[in-house]
């Protein structure tokens, strides 16, 4: 398989991103750009490309992190943490922070343990409410495929455990172990060219005397990688590592036979990859085609799955295809009171019809479970429900 489509789509999009960021950065007269690893490893390339031919006043730098390395604890890891970001900002007064998708959460801790309260963008927030920051600027709302764009963002090192003094430079600790891809070198030549796409657009510019207005065509471009991708970008994207439940070997997409493909129809949880559709595209013609025929027909939803929620009160949470599924099938019940239904996009939702209401608005409600019908990110989404003031022996995945 060849990187070069998924490369030429990420490119626009992530330099739309990047474009953004330098341009607000500039009016806020922000000195720094330090891109949070490691979804930052190609954003600060990108970032050198445009402000070198700008010829910006703009300092940037690659800063190690991880949740691991950021909400410490203990005393000597936290002054360590706070050793290395001095180290980092240097004589800098105004800095930003770019990061692609977050709560916010982990920022917050370093930035508490740190004593600064710098600028901070990220692509999508998965946390409603966190923009009410005038320093926190956010690109896109999410909606159906906005979690998975920090695929297209993966940097080569693994994850960052914490900091250590080497000859008087602080320097991360990191897993050396890691893999991007089983093969490599495909991860490199899709850097590569995504770079030279990154060059074209520039140089396009320049020529022109023209600005490139890409944060139009984002979800068109958004939709050409996730929504109706060519089989070269569902096999590159496929194979990249991809953390799941703090596995460093799980993949985006991993290869599966029909079999698993049936099973995981019913038992998603166990899916070891973040995007089940494409583990099923990545399936041969016939077969594919087969399981996508069960799920269009419901086969992967059984009423006698969800026995232990008669005579309970439920909440959904997520209004995508899985939940809406499930909300038809649990509204056909005598015996299960669906009593809210909520969404973080509801009010795309209810323009589509759809009886879906915000997070807030279940907040006074009596309910017995939150069920979470996202398939990708089932502990992140769990940790900005709790962290929202929903009890966390209420929230239930689709599976239990």
């Amino acid at each position: 398989y060849s990187p070069r489509s998924t490369a030429f789509w990420a490119a626009i999009l992530l330099t739309g991103y990047v474009k953004w960021i330098i341009d607000i950065s500039i009016s806020k007269e922000i000195s720094k750009l330090l891109f949070i690893a490691r979804d930052g490893y190609i954003l600060k390339k990108i970032a050198d490309r445009i402000i070198e031919y700008k010829n910006y006043n703009l300092e940037t730098e690659y800063v190690y992190s991880s949740r691991i390395a950021w909400n410490v604890t203990n005393e000597v890891d936290k002054k360590n943490l706070k050793e290395y970001i001095s180290n980092i900002l240097g004589e800098s007064r105004y800095v930003a922070f770019i990061d692609i998708q977050a709560t916010g959460k982990t920022f917050k801790t370093m930035a508490k343990h740190c004593g600064i309260d710098p600028y901070y963008f990220c692509y999508v927030m998965l946390k409603q409410g966190t923009t009410d920051n005038n320093k926190w600027f956010v690109y896109s709302s999410i909606k159906k495929y906005e979690s998975y764009i920090e695929v297209l963002c993966r940097a080569p090192h693994g994850v960052t455990k914490g900091y250590e003094k080497i000859n008087e430079v602080w320097e991360p600790i990191l897993d050396r172990n890691y893999k991007v891809m089983d093969n490599p070198s495909y991860y490199y030549e899709y850097v590569d060219f995504l770079e030279k796409i990154v060059d074209e657009l520039i140089s396009y510019e320049k020529k022109f005397n023209f600005d490139l207005n890409l944060y139009r065509v984002k979800d068109s471009v958004i939709n050409n990688i996730f929504g109706c991708p060519s089989r070269e970008i569902v096999e590159f994207l496929g194979e990249i590592r991809h953390e799941k439940d703090n596995n460093e070997e799980s993949k985006f997409a991993p290869l599966i036979s029909a079999e698993e493909a049936k099973y995981y129809l019913s038992n998603i949880k166990d899916y070891n990859g973040a995007f089940f559709d494409f583990s099923v595209m990545r399936l041969p013609d016939n077969e594919r085609s087969m399981i996508e025929y069960e799920r269009k027909n419901g086969g992967y939803i059984q009423l006698q799955n969800y026995s232990f929620l008669n005579g309970k009160r439920i909440v959904l949470y997520g209004a995508g295809e899985r939940g809406t599924r499930l909300y038809n099938e649990l509204k056909k019940s005598e015996t299960i009171n669906i009593i809210s239904w909520v969404d973080i996009d509801y009010l795309e939702k209810k323009k589509n019809g759809m009886d879906v209401v915000s997070l807030n608005d279940i907040k006074l409600l009596q309910y017995d479970y939150l069920i979470i019908t996202i398939a990708a990110d089932f502990e992140i989404i769990k940790d900005y429900l709790i962290e929202c003031g929903i009890p966390q022996n209420k929230i239930i995945s689709l599976n239990k």
